[in-house]
């Protein structure tokens, strides 16, 4: 069982979780260009970040808006226009999945592939040609799917994600780089509360 966090402190950052999400990794890249130290906060939903912004209980919130073979997501594109909140920056990051399954996984093995509707989107090639009969099935995040993985010990199930998330003792990655272009990249949004930044 996930041990649910404490609340958002006013510093904090708000992302989608849990660790090790291509959001969390898209945050440590701004974290870094901006020098920051503010806690990250991690939520289960993209419209949870939007409404600790809205409503003040936390400082910005980094969210995705774009992926180059996906396209928008629905999500953020919503409570852009629905929320009183702003765009601070805009960024991007690369992306690179992977096919995760536990270490004693073979390929022979998998029935079903559970990941984000983003990341099963981003790999459909590979799955029509390697994995024509599998079952896909969407998960609130890469990571978290990762962790299910993990706690279901299931060697019939496979999981798409990025290498860090690969790198759990129990996990493997079966095939790495399976995007169907290698130029993927997704398109981040920092947000911060009000229609236009607060005045200094």
């Amino acid at each position: 069982r996930t041990i649910r966090q404490p609340k958002p402190t006013k510093s904090a950052i708000a992302l989608l979780g849990p660790a090790n999400t291509f959001t969390d990794l898209a945050a440590n890249k701004y974290y870094q260009k901006q020098a920051l130290k503010a806690p990250k906060f991690y939520t289960e939903q993209i419209e949870e970040i939007f409404e600790l912004v809205e409503s003040g209980k936390v400082q910005l919130g980094i969210v995705p808006i774009e992926n180059k073979l996906h396209g928008t997501v629905r999500e953020t594109v919503d409570a852009l226009f629905e929320k009183n909140v702003h765009i601070v920056e805009a960024f991007n990051l690369e992306i690179h999945q992977n096919l995760i399954t536990l270490n004693h996984t073979e390929a022979k093995d998998i029935k079903k592939i559970v990941s984000h509707t983003q990341a099963l989107s981003q790999c459909k090639k590979f799955f029509k040609k390697h994995f024509p009969k599998a079952q896909l099935q969407t998960f609130s995040s890469t990571a978290a799917a990762a962790e299910k993985l993990v706690a279901s010990r299931n060697r019939n199930m496979a999981v798409v994600g990025s290498d860090i998330v690969a790198k759990h003792p129990h996990l493997k990655i079966l095939h790495a780089k399976i995007e169907d272009r290698s130029d993927n990249a997704t398109t981040f949004l920092v947000i911060g509360k009000g229609s236009t930044p607060a005045k200094s």
